[in-house]
């Protein structure tokens, strides 16, 4: 009779988005949610990293700066603050990319849903990930006052499947070599006959 369980470790990302925000001046946050939540229970988290920006469409009138402060909490972050600076010397242009304070470099795309921004590598997660933020917007206006705060999570985990077959699928089988050895006999006595 067979017994045990096969177990096989599996790997897989979950990717997700915390939160977009388009009003600037606002001090808000956004919450990613409890990584025990995201990856499901019996899996381990291995690493994970946020994806966040702050920008603006369009100047209208001046310069405008934009300075948002993000600050992370519900792990430890390679970067617990930063603070991006977005800038624009041409009226109706886009804003340039934005600048990290803690030189952290702009990552392109990744692929969907992650978009371009800053990312912040995170480990040992407690609770919920959160993102918080502050804009402060100066030295012109932005066209129809909005600026676009994101942020996005991408979470890397492991987990283990176990394969342990049905009773009724052993009983099936040993019924089946039952039979089996049963007609054998039979089949075997007729020919001696």
């Amino acid at each position: 009779m067979m017994t045990g369980a096969l177990a096989m470790a599996n790997t897989a990302t979950a990717t997700g988005f915390c939160g977009s925000n388009v009003t600037p001046g606002n001090v808000s946050s956004f919450n990613c949610g409890n990584i025990a939540s995201i990856i499901g229970a019996g899996s381990t988290f291995t690493s994970g990293y946020l994806v966040y920006n702050s920008t603006y469409q369009f100047a209208q009138t001046g310069s405008p700066t934009l300075v948002t402060n993000f600050s992370f909490s519900g792990a430890t972050y390679a970067l617990a603050t930063d603070t991006l600076t977005t800038t624009d010397a041409i009226t109706g242009q886009g804003s340039s990319p934005a600048v990290s304070s803690a030189s952290n470099p702009f990552v392109l795309a990744t692929g969907a849903p992650i978009a371009a921004g800053f990312e912040d590598a995170f480990t040992a997660p407690v609770g919920n990930l959160i993102v918080n933020y502050t804009d402060t917007l100066s030295g012109g206006t932005v066209l129809n006052n909005q600026v676009n705060d994101f942020a996005e999570y991408v979470i890397n985990y492991s987990y283990t499947v176990s394969s342990t077959p049905e009773p009724a699928t052993m009983a099936l089988i040993g019924g089946g070599l039952v039979l089996i050895g049963t007609l054998r006999r039979r089949h075997s006595k007729s020919t001696k006959a």
